[in-house]
């Protein structure tokens, strides 16, 4: 469900909330690889296939 919830962008506190999660590194454990496809280095490479 973590991955599902951030994946269609809630934000930490909504997510957190959603799954009783009480501190983020709990939720960051599940989602973790969700953040590497949407980080400044993905951004950056998606920006420039786009050119």
């Amino acid at each position: 469900m973590a991955q599902d919830l951030v994946a269609h962008g809630l934000d930490l506190a909504a997510t957190m909330a959603a799954g009783r999660w009480s501190t983020p590194s709990e939720l960051v454990r599940y989602t973790r690889h969700l953040a590497a496809d949407r980080g400044a280095v993905a951004r950056y490479y998606a920006e420039r296939a786009e050119a």
